[in-house]
């Protein structure tokens, strides 16, 4: 079995000041095991890639910086219609890592307290699969598709006019005259 592309884990320490780019361009393999496990099964992986850079963020101690884009092209079904759609996806990423989590040093609710780094390694392809995952359409429409609804006429279902919950009182009353 070919080794899996999947993984590519940074030492933190080696990470130079100036940062580290990479372009990954994931391989026929990697992408047969994303749309095994990591891919909803209305959605085909066809091609996925990352030109990312790893880099220390300035004037701040021990946070290092994910920056970059990915992008992918997926083939979806129409939740609607059935049809499938080819889409395109790009997307800028910016992920911070850090040592240890940093507990009450913001009180905004808008912070994003930075991801974890892991045995001081960072696996920057794991990051990247993370943020395509986030990316997915989470129900496709092709263009035009509109719900209709159309009851089987076996299935009609007969409203009735409520009643009112007094009857019953009603006709017991009159039931004791």
């Amino acid at each position: 079995m070919a080794k899996s592309n999947l993984s590519k884990k940074i030492v933190v320490q080696d990470v130079p000041t100036k940062g580290q780019s990479w372009f990954w361009e994931c391989d026929p393999s990697g992408l047969a095991e994303l749309n095994t496990t990591r891919i909803p099964e209305t959605i085909t992986l066809k091609r996925f890639s990352a030109d990312i850079t790893l880099r220390p963020l300035p004037g701040v101690e021990n946070i290092i910086r994910l920056t970059g884009a990915i992008s992918a092209e997926i083939d979806a079904v129409c939740g609607l219609s059935g049809e499938t759609l080819t889409m395109d996806i790009a997307e800028d990423m910016e992920i911070d890592y850090a040592p240890t989590m940093p507990t009450d040093e913001h009180s905004d609710e808008t912070y994003l307290l930075p991801e974890p780094i892991e045995n001081g390694c960072i696996d920057i392809y794991e990051s990247c699969i993370q943020e395509l995952v986030l990316c997915l359409p989470t129900n496709p429409t092709a263009s035009g598709a509109v719900f209709e609804y159309k009851p089987h006429p076996k299935h009609d279902v007969i409203v009735e006019k409520p009643k009112n919950p007094f009857e019953v009182l009603e006709r017991l009353k009159t039931n004791d005259e």
